[in-house]
């Protein structure tokens, strides 16, 4: 079993507004409420993934939800809600589209406070699903009442158990975590020079590979939008660019990155060349709808064959060699 972490999770609801602007009056072309956040996203990507591969892999969901708003609309698109703490109420985001300007406007309000009783819960919860885990994803934000370690809280527990961790986040969190050696970080490019105080060099690879290797990290990746993604590894390196594609919007698309390698960590219990091009491929087809962490699966994998993947590649001094 994969189980996704979810400790900010929300409710986007989603306007399209041609010619949209600020401080007009507007009747909505099209309007659409989804359980969101970055934890919602990479759950509903395993699932689908995993209803796709018809495998006997299951995802599981721990994390904070109300259940008047959340849970039914999880349970909406056919996800199950067993795993979720109750909140008193849960946040909407707003995000206007304009189809004409192509231009998106995102609206969003703070996470809700986490009171103790919440977070004891939530640790009981995650205990007991570790017994049947392969994979757990701990991904997204903290919200208030959890203290900045609690990723690397949970990291040692479930290393404690043999279990694989997959961390996506950001910040003090995530700093936290690394130290906590989970077996998988993915931070995006931004996120990686924050960790490191160095801008993003992709000439200087050899210094991103021993920044994971001395956090104890066994696989890192690092995502660049468009460009694709870097996966150091056993003193290897590896790089994902996928072809140009039409982008609608590019929300969700690195958090099916992240449950396409939980997926293939989970099914091989390590990350292969074939699995980290596929994640890259669906993440790469899911920029063509508006609905994050939406893909189509057959499509993504006809995608896969126009991955370029470089490994072995090593660039030192300005200098790059690679073998395919």
């Amino acid at each position: 079993m994969i189980t996704v972490v979810s400790v900010s999770p929300c409710v986007d609801y989603l306007l399209e507004v041609p010619g949209f602007m600020a401080g007009a009056h507007y009747r909505t072309e099209a309007a659409r409420m989804i359980a969101a956040g970055k934890g919602t996203n990479v759950y509903r990507a395993l699932a689908h993934m995993t209803a796709q591969e018809d495998s006997s892999m299951r995802v599981g969901l721990c994390g904070f939800g109300d259940t008047a708003l959340y849970a039914p609309l999880l349970r909406g698109e056919g996800l199950l809600a067993d795993g979720l703490v109750p909140m008193h109420s849960i946040r909407v985001n707003v995000t206007v589209a304009d189809p004409e300007s192509e231009a998106e406007t995102h609206l969003k309000t703070p996470a809700a406070q986490i009171e103790s009783e919440q977070r004891e819960m939530l640790v009981k919860k995650f205990d007991s699903s570790l017994a049947g885990s392969l994979v757990v994803v701990l991904v997204g934000s903290l919200p208030p009442g959890l203290e900045e370690d609690f990723y690397a809280f949970l990291v040692k527990r479930a290393k404690a158990k043999g279990v694989h961790t997959v961390l996506d986040a950001s910040g003090p969190a995530a700093r936290c975590a690394l130290e906590a050696g989970p077996t998988l970080a993915k931070p995006n490019r931004v996120e990686f020079s924050q960790f490191t105080g160095k801008a993003w060099d992709p000439r200087a690879l050899d210094e991103c590979l021993e920044f994971f290797g001395s956090k104890g990290v066994r696989y890192g990746v690092v995502s660049l939008g468009a460009k694709g993604a870097y996966l150091f590894a056993d003193e290897q390196v590896m790089h994902c660019e996928p072809p140009e594609v039409e982008v609608v919007s590019s929300v969700g698309a690195g958090d099916v990155l992240v449950a396409g390698l939980a997926f293939d960590l989970a099914e091989h219990d390590r990350i292969t060349k074939e699995g980290f091009r596929r994640s890259v491929a669906f993440a790469t087809q899911s920029v063509g709808t508006r609905l994050p962490a939406y893909f189509d699966y057959q499509e993504g994998l006809r995608l896969t064959d126009k991955v370029a993947l470089r490994s072995n590649v090593v660039q030192t001094a300005g200098r790059a060699s690679q073998a395919d």
